[in-house]
């Protein structure tokens, strides 16, 4: 009953003053848009200061929230990730390790074992007065290094592409890339986990506790916003112990005790008593 008197009440109100109960709804109405766009703004925010984390160095990547924090997963375990291998190491600069031998007009071979830039290097040494004579640059790719050694009756050879490797042991690696997986912790056992943290000082594994439960909770900008001020942190520990490190007073210290302490020996007591 009380429930249809209240009803009656509203419906009484309405009808007794409609411009006032309009406005009241239109009120009502701006205050559920303004609380969205609060919560939206909020959320941009953490977007924006996620993005920001991108520095200047790594302008022009492109970088996934997931990959922003891994970026900060790994600064505060010094290497360790969570999603994935870090950025960097799966987007290495591409770099040409294709091995060539460069043989004369007779067929011998005067250079061998040479990356492309080394050959680079020795078509610009062989052909420098000449290019000094008439005024011309200096060759800037391979391409242009072999074509111009070519068109003096050199060669220039992939060593992939001949016989000669029995003959000719080579000496040049090519470098691999290898990625540690072992170091992602989406990809851990309990017991290799476990193990990560037992290897860190107890506020870290904390916070890497807390980081990895918001994770596995999909709470991402949770995690970013723990890892973030987690990072800040330590970011002002070494700026306050470089600080202390360069002034007058450590100096006094480190040099007038006898027998005589090092500025290392000062730090790590610092630290241990922390």
């Amino acid at each position: 009953m009380e429930t249809n008197n209240q009803n009656d009440d509203l419906i009484g109100n309405v009808m007794a003053n409609p411009e006032k109960a309009i406005q009241d709804l239109q009120k009502a109405a701006q205050t559920i848009q303004d609380l969205q766009k609060a919560a939206t703004g909020a959320q941009q925010d953490i977007q924006n200061a996620m993005q920001e984390d991108v520095t200047e160095e790594n302008e022009g990547r492109t970088w996934s929230d997931k990959d922003i924090i891994d970026a900060l997963f790994s600064r505060a375990t010094g290497g360790y990730t969570y999603y994935d291998v870090a950025w960097d190491d799966r987007n290495k600069t591409k770099t040409d390790d294709r091995i060539f031998n460069i043989l004369d007009d007779s067929g011998d071979i005067i250079e061998r074992n040479k990356l492309a830039q080394q050959v680079l290097d020795f078509a610009n040494t062989l052909f420098h007065y000449d290019m000094s004579d008439n005024d011309e640059p200096e060759f800037k790719t391979f391409d242009e290094a072999k074509s111009a050694l070519e068109s003096q009756g050199y060669k220039v050879v992939n060593i992939d592409d001949t016989n000669q490797l029995d003959m000719f042991p080579d000496d040049v690696k090519k470098p691999e890339v290898k990625l540690d997986y072992g170091k992602v912790v989406s990809k851990m056992s309990d017991s290799e986990y476990e193990r990560m943290l037992d290897n860190m000082d107890p506020v870290r594994a904390n916070t890497i506790k807390k980081s990895v439960i918001l994770l596995k909770s999909n709470k991402q900008q949770d995690a970013y916003k723990t890892l973030r001020s987690f990072v800040d942190y330590l970011n002002r520990e070494k700026i306050n112990e470089s600080n202390f490190e360069n002034t007058e007073l450590f100096r006094i210290i480190a040099e007038s005790e006898t027998p005589k302490l090092t500025k290392q020996d000062i730090l790590t007591f610092i630290k241990n008593k922390k």
